[in-house]
């Protein structure tokens, strides 16, 4: 009986699968070189913690000054705010890690929030504000005016303070942490906010941004995806899928927190304030305005700036123009760089600050406390 089959034809289909297998297992292998190379050479930098909708990854790995989710899963400082399903806005987004220098276990910088008066005359200050406020945890504004207090022998008042600062914190987010600090029982609350809030952003402003992160913390994905995600090849891919698409798309901004929303956010700070007895102090946000290369919200920090002088004059506040003050003064004297005070600057400001202060503090000191 004669075959059917063709020698031939069956020599070609087994080289057909041969090769075939042999692409197959060559294109694995440069694969799995090609990211251990990466990896090796921390290409991207760093890896990416967290996926999200597009508005979200364009933001944070894209052009813009939305640093938000670089804080909240990347900055060795801070860690999320633990995802707590409890609150439905994860209302910082981020916060220091407790006993991660320079912060002590309250996660702040200065005297734990439970310590005690060491004598009768004594004042407790609660600073918040942004990464001016908190600075390097050593020579900061606060630091610098508790240092003032302490060496005003006339005064004889012993200042116990906590630097509530954080990097890249706005009003909003300043509001919401101030209330994990009211247990320090603060006679003074600084408050300087103003420059995160202006910053335009693509993703949800900061009062809508927490339930997002929320909804995304809880997003659930196959493994498969979640393992493509880690590969750094993959990174690259969607990065230059969406570097091609913001060369085309342009979502609208929005400041993190609308000049609308930073009164009220101002307003509650110093109702809350004012609920425990303490004196809230308004300080204008400083900053060095530069003419030949400006970001395209600087321009508007000045407005904000304004918006808290007004608040401050409306509830006859004590006010320190920290922004004004700083323009007695050239760029290289006293900033580090164009948002951000050198150790000269944060000397030079507590000392103007502490002279608008001081007789408000002989005032509290003065008092017996119970």
């Amino acid at each position: 009986m004669e075959s059917n089959t063709n020698p031939e034809k069956k020599v070609s289909e087994n080289n057909s699968i041969r090769l075939n297998l042999l692409i197959l297992f060559g294109s694995i292998i440069v694969i799995l070189a090609a990211e251990f190379l990466l990896y090796v050479l921390n290409i991207p930098s760093g890896r990416y913690k967290y996926n999200a909708s597009l508005p979200f990854v364009i933001e944070n790995r894209q052009r813009g000054f939305d640093w938000r989710g670089y804080h909240t899963f990347r900055d060795e400082l801070f860690r999320a705010d633990e995802m707590n399903l409890t609150d439905p806005d994860l209302s910082v987004f981020w916060v220091p890690k407790p006993d991660f220098p320079p912060f002590n276990r309250d996660g702040a910088i200065g005297d734990p929030k439970d310590s005690e008066c060491r004598k009768e005359r004594c004042v407790r200050i609660l600073s918040l504000g942004d990464s001016n406020t908190l600075w390097d945890g050593q020579t900061s504004y606060p630091l610098v005016l508790k240092k003032l207090i302490e060496e005003d022998s006339e005064l004889d008042c012993s200042p116990l303070l906590l630097n509530a600062g954080v990097h890249g914190y706005s009003s909003y987010q300043g509001k919401n942490y101030m209330k994990r600090f009211i247990v320090f029982n603060p006679d003074i609350v600084t408050i300087s906010f103003g420059w995160n809030d202006t910053v335009p952003v693509r993703a949800p402003e900061d009062k809508y941004y927490g339930r997002a992160l929320k909804n995304f913390a809880e997003r659930r994905e196959y493994a498969v995806i979640r393992v493509m995600r880690n590969s750094r090849i993959f990174q690259l891919l969607e990065m230059g899928i969406l570097s091609l698409i913001t060369q085309f798309v342009q979502p609208k901004t929005r400041h993190r927190v609308t000049p609308e929303d930073f009164e009220m956010n101002l307003e509650e700070m110093i109702a809350l304030s004012q609920g425990i007895g303490a004196v809230p102090v308004i300080i204008s946000r400083p900053h060095y305005f530069r003419k030949e290369k400006i970001h395209i919200f600087e321009k508007d920090v000045d407005a904000y700036n304004e918006i808290a002088r007004n608040i401050a004059d409306k509830n006859n506040l004590l006010f320190f123009d920290m922004n004004g003050f700083s323009k007695g003064f050239r760029f290289e004297e006293i900033f580090s760089d164009y948002s951000h005070f050198n150790e000269k600057g944060h000397y030079l400001a507590a000392e103007a600050l502490y002279k608008k202060l001081r007789d408000k503090i002989a005032e509290i000191c003065s008092k017996k406390r119970p």
